[in-house]
């Protein structure tokens, strides 16, 4: 049955969408969601943020360079001012330069920068876990809004049916010509379909919303996506090895496991001596009590080792090595939550294109079906709500068909997400740049679109069946034409 647009779903539609949206496609939905996410621009500037920290650990290599000014008043009495009579408060000034340059600190600072290094690879990873999920959350629900606008037009489509089949229904019951109960069951019908399209409405301005949150618009393109099958892999063991290579998740995990090392290592320094050189000038006016300007400079090799510390430094070596092994631990278990997810996305995309098949083949049965209780009704032998039940039946195994098919083509999108490429994907295919290698889809894979449900499905009885029947409607209705040739 071909769809066609009616004054009530367009109605809808207006009511439903922004009247300045203009159709996208799923890629020019997803990079405008990647421009203007806030939840992204946050975790971005948590990534600026981080990076930042390796200059600071990187500043400890250098040598330290303070100037020092100073002045007030000084009161003495020492040796030298009694011997001096000076003994008095007298107006001090001081200045001086110090520079200090770290020789050795038991690789304190280096172990600084290896763990600033791998946090901020831990905060580049964390932006690419957060891109991702929002990226499979908008291809998931502009999807769905695909999806729900196309079950609202065959929800639309069926209430224009039972309504028309209503009418004809009455009529011949007036006539004398049918039953009065086949009236007021027609009608429950019409009821049932109201109903169905109620529900369809509610479930698309949910989708909708969601939409807007994601993208800050709600309009969709009329063509399907399609779903890449030259992309998918060829089965679970090359969908999982690709994961371990490429999802953000544990590739973060490994970087938290760097930064932990890195931190275990510095924690080490409190063993060792501390190294340093320290130049310094110095000129001090009426100091100690002396009137007159006073200079010293000096050039020293200062070393410090704590001998006692109450055992912190062991405290703090332990801490590390548990810090290395939680991260240990949460890295693997990373792995084995990211190959779960892939493992059910790759089953349920192979369980969807089984599923298709199946729901074909009932919508070719059921087709032959209808079309064989429309001859009998021809002949007498079937009921006017015989043909009714079984346009029912028609109805709900296209609109079975056409939901499968967006959800198979969906699910081949989560495959590519839990796999850590469907970013890449999109927007590579969005600038027309597309930099991974096609290759022959493999055994299985379907490219499929969810409109590829309104080609014309073959029926047991002659080709001539396969084609649109006249004005998209039900075998029932030419039925009714037969008593009304001027319509209802």
């Amino acid at each position: 049955m071909t769809l066609r647009p009616t004054p009530i779903f367009a109605l809808m539609l207006t009511l439903a969408l922004p009247m300045t949206s203009e159709a996208r496609s799923l890629q020019e939905a997803v990079t405008e969601m990647l421009a203007n996410n806030p939840e992204l621009a946050a975790t971005r500037n948590s990534q600026r943020a981080a990076s930042e920290m390796i200059g600071e650990a990187r500043a400890h290599f250098y040598p330290s360079l303070d100037f020092s000014l100073g002045g007030g008043r000084e009161w003495s009495d020492t040796p030298a001012t009694q011997a001096a009579a000076t003994t008095g408060t007298m107006t001090r000034t001081e200045r001086g330069v110090t520079l200090i340059q770290p020789i050795f600190d038991g690789f304190s600072n280096q172990s600084g920068l290896t763990k600033a290094e791998a946090q901020a690879r831990v905060a580049e990873f964390e932006f690419r876990v957060v891109r991702e999920n929002l990226v499979q959350e908008t291809v998931a629900v502009f999807i769905e809004t695909m999806k729900q606008m196309k079950l609202m037009e065959f929800a639309e489509t069926n209430v224009e049916l039972h309504r028309r089949i209503h009418k004809g229904v009455t009529e011949l019951a007036r006539l004398g010509l049918g039953a009065e109960i086949d009236a007021t069951q027609a009608q429950a019908r019409v009821d049932l379909a109201l109903s169905e399209l109620a529900s369809g409405q509610m479930e698309y301005e949910r989708v909708e919303a969601s939409l807007i949150r994601l993208t800050g618009d709600a309009s969709v393109s009329k063509e399907e996506p399609t779903l890449p099958a030259a992309l998918l892999p060829g089965d679970l063991a090359q969908a999982r090895q690709k994961a371990v290579e490429n999802h953000p998740s544990i590739q973060k995990l490994y970087w938290e496991l760097q930064a932990a090392k890195a931190e275990h290592s510095g924690s080490q320094a409190g063993f060792w001596p501390k190294v340093d050189v320290a130049v310094g000038m110095t000129q001090n006016n009426n100091s100690g009590g002396m009137e007159g300007l006073a200079k010293n400079a000096s050039a020293m090799v200062r070393m410090t080792y704590n001998l006692f510390r109450g055992g912190a430094d062991t405290s703090i070596q332990n801490q590390g090595i548990q810090q290395v092994a939680r991260a240990e631990k949460n890295w693997e278990n990373t792995r084995l939550e990211v190959s779960e997810r892939v493992t059910s996305a790759w089953q349920a995309w192979k369980r969807l294109q089984e599923r298709i098949s199946h729901l074909d083949h009932h919508l070719q049965v059921t087709s032959s079906v209808t079309a064989a209780y429309h001859e009998q009704f021809q002949m007498g032998q079937r009921t006017l709500l015989d043909l009714l039940n079984s346009e029912n039946e028609l109805f709900d195994a296209r609109r079975s068909l056409a939901e499968t098919r967006f959800e198979l083509v969906k699910s081949g999108f989560v495959l590519l997400g839990e796999m850590g490429i469907l970013t890449k994907v999109l927007l590579d295919k969005a600038s027309g740049e597309n930099s991974t290698p096609q290759k022959k889809a493999p055994p299985g894979a379907v490219e499929a679109r969810a409109s590829d449900t309104a080609r014309p499905l073959p029926t047991r009885a002659s080709s001539e069946r396969n084609k649109p029947r006249p004005g998209d409607e039900a075998p029932i209705l030419e039925n009714i034409r037969r008593y009304f040739p001027d319509g209802v």
